[in-house]
C-alpha cells in the first residue's frame, strides 16, 4: 500500500479494482475484513480524523464486499482457443477466470445471436447461437462485416454425390459430408431430392441430400 504525497489514499481491491479518496489525513489504522475472504485481500485504510470520512469508507467496504459476491456467484461459459466449448465453471472472478483461461469465456446467460460473416475474400458462413464477445473472438479479425440475422436462415445437410451409370443403372455413392445452405433454398431441400451436377459421356453425377441434422 503506498500512500500519496497529495493526502489522498488508494482503496485497492486485489481483483482489480481501484479507488483513490482525496483529503483524507493520517494518522490511520488498517482494516481487514474477513467477509472478503473469497475476493483475496482486501486493506483499507481508516481515517481517525473525520467521522464523515468513516462513514463514507465503511459503505465503501460494503459496496465493494457485495460487488465481489455477486462476481464470485456468477458462472463463466469458457472455450479453448478453437471456440470448442470446454464446460462451466462456477464460483470464480472474472479476474480469476481470465487468469486461466484468457480472453476464451463469456458469462453464461449471455444473449446468443445467429450471424452473417462477410471475408475479405468474398465468402460468406453463418454462424449460429453465438454471443457478441465469441463472434469478435474468432471472427471479426478476418472479417469486412459481422451482422445479425433471423436465426433459421440456413440450415445443415447430410450430403453425398451418386453416380449413375448410364447402360446399366448401376450406381455408387461417394462419402457423405456436412454441409450448410442458407436463404430461399432451404424450403426446396427435403431428404431424398437429387440435382444433376454433371454428365459424362457414360454416366449421370447427382448431387442427394440425406437428412438435416
Amino acid at each position: 500500500m503506498v500512500v500519496p504525497t497529495d493526502g489522498s489514499f488508494e482503496l485497492i481491491f486485489t481483483s482489480g479494482c481501484l479507488i483513490t479518496i482525496k483529503n483524507v489525513k493520517i494518522p490511520h489504522k488498517t482494516y481487514k475484513d474477513p467477509a472478503l475472504a473469497g475476493c483475496k485481500e482486501f486493506i483499507f485504510l481508516f481515517p481517525q480524523s473525520s467521522f464523515l470520512m468513516k462513514r463514507i469508507c465503511v459503505f465503501l467496504l460494503l459496496t465493494l464486499a457485495l460487488s465481489c459476491k455477486k462476481d464470485k456467484d456468477r458462472c463463466w461459459q469458457v472455450y479453448d482457443m478453437l471456440g470448442n466449448d470446454m464446460g462451466v465453471i462456477c464460483g470464480k472472478t472474472e479476474a480469476e477466470v481470465q487468469t486461466l483461461y484468457g480472453p476464451f469465456y463469456d458469462r453464461v446467460g449471455a444473449e446468443k445471436y445467429c450471424w452473417k460473416i462477410t471475408y475479405s475474400n468474398g465468402t460468406i458462413s453463418y454462424p449460429e447461437n453465438m454471443t457478441e464477445k465469441m463472434i469478435s473472438l474468432w471472427f471479426s479479425a478476418n472479417a469486412t462485416s459481422t451482422q445479425k440475422i433471423d436465426c433459421g436462415f440456413c440450415e445443415r445437410w447430410l450430403t453425398r454425390e451418386k453416380s449413375v451409370v448410364k447402360l446399366s443403372g448401376q450406381f455408387m455413392y461417394s462419402q457423405a459430408r456436412s454441409q450448410d445452405y442458407c436463404g430461399d433454398t432451404c424450403a426446396t431441400l427435403f431428404p431424398g431430392r437429387s440435382i444433376l451436377l454433371r454428365e459424362t459421356p457414360d454416366s449421370l453425377i447427382y448431387h442427394e441430400f440425406i437428412q438435416e441434422h
